[in-house]
């Protein structure tokens, strides 16, 4: 009850130990690791995916997790199909949002390793947790340099396709789940005409160059390789250097303005709602600053798009999403110490505290 009366409405239960055993090679045997879990309803989960009231859930779902599906009852067959095809576009839509903020956020010019750091920041920039040392300031970094090919299976191939392949439906369902006459395909794919300005905003955006002077050809058999190993190998290695070199350059329309707002329509609400709200405070103190009254060239300068941000201006994206992070962390550390107790909540700080300066 404490988790739902605040959003973001998720329960988390942490210093769970999780036993585990067997024997790796030179390795000690691991009797347990710590780790903590979620609980929400798929509710509450679904709302956050698509008008990101918290940017708390969604934005856990911008990185790569492994999703686990159990079985379907056979008696409840079609409607467990229903609820996963929903999550499905839900989490896909989700990204394709998280894409297109990082990308009207950019400059006109951007390597990959910006764009992936800049996705993976949209969840973090802003949270509490930071400001009292609870939180590694370096986690932003680490993520993307330790996950840099699992990220682009999730964005490469929207971004740049003759690099990297189409990423597969979120939820992969199994035929035997599906009901009569229906294919995962058809059931997780989003609908074109359902984001179109996200799409079109993210086609507009160009490869400029590879790096080492590789074809894109042969950059796309690379990342293949790589992707079909598991774990630390040369392949992943390989193509991770060559993919967080700066030199493999991306760039923009030089006027997209048009482009963005388009883009801005299709975003989530809650984000755009305090995207039109800070924009709406630039334009009224641009209008009513008393330098205004003293400068006609001030007034006009003013009212131009290079000084009253738009909604969709990347600075304006930027700080919206930061302030829904802000929210939303704040009340999950206060309802943490509420429904843990004060001591649990204590120690698991202790514990994010120690890991931030190790």
């Amino acid at each position: 009850q404490v988790q739902r009366w605040r959003r973001p409405k998720v329960w988390f239960n942490p210093n769970v130990e999780i036993p585990m055993g067997g024997q790796a090679e030179g390795r000690k045997t691991i009797r347990g690791r710590l780790c903590k879990y979620g609980v929400t309803t798929l509710e509450d989960l679904e709302s956050d995916l698509t008008s990101w009231d918290d940017l708390y859930l969604a934005g856990r779902l911008h990185k790569p997790v492994e999703i686990f599906v159990p079985p379907s009852d056979p008696r409840t067959a079609s409607a467990d199909f229903a609820d996963l095809s929903s999550l499905g576009k839900k989490i896909e839509f989700n990204r394709l949002c998280a894409l297109t903020t990082a990308l009207m956020t950019l400059p006109r010019f951007f390597s990959l390793s910006e764009l992936l750091r800049e996705i993976v920041s949209l969840s973090y920039r802003g949270d509490v947790r930071l400001d009292f040392k609870m939180e590694d300031p370096r986690k932003v970094e680490r993520l993307v340099s330790g996950q840099i090919l699992d990220l682009l299976s999730i964005y490469g191939g929207l971004l740049v396709p003759e690099v990297f392949s189409k990423p597969q439906p979120v939820l992969a369902v199994e035929k035997a789940q599906l009901p009569q006459g229906t294919s995962p395909s058809d059931s997780v794919a989003l609908k074109e005409e359902e984001t179109d300005g996200l799409t079109g905003l993210i086609a507009s955006v160009k490869l400029q160059e590879l790096p080492s002077g590789l074809s894109s050809e042969k950059m796309k058999e690379k990342v293949a390789a790589a992707l079909k190993t598991e774990g630390a190998s040369k392949e992943r290695e390989e193509v991770a250097g060559l993919l967080s070199d700066p030199h493999f350059v991306l760039t923009r329309p030089a006027v997209w303005n048009d482009v963005k707002e388009r883009a801005f329509e299709d975003l989530p609400e809650s984000l755009k709602y305090r995207a039109n709200a800070l924009s709406a405070g630039s334009r009224f103190g641009n209008i009513f600053s008393p330098l205004s009254l003293l400068s006609e060239q001030r007034v006009e300068r003013g009212m131009g798009p290079d000084v009253v941000k738009m909604p969709w201006n990347g600075e304006v994206l930027s700080e919206s999403a930061k302030w829904l992070v802000r929210r939303s962390s704040s009340t999950q550390l206060l309802k943490g110490v509420l429904s843990s107790g004060v001591m649990t909540s204590a120690l698991y700080a202790a514990r994010k505290a120690q890991k931030a300066v190790s």
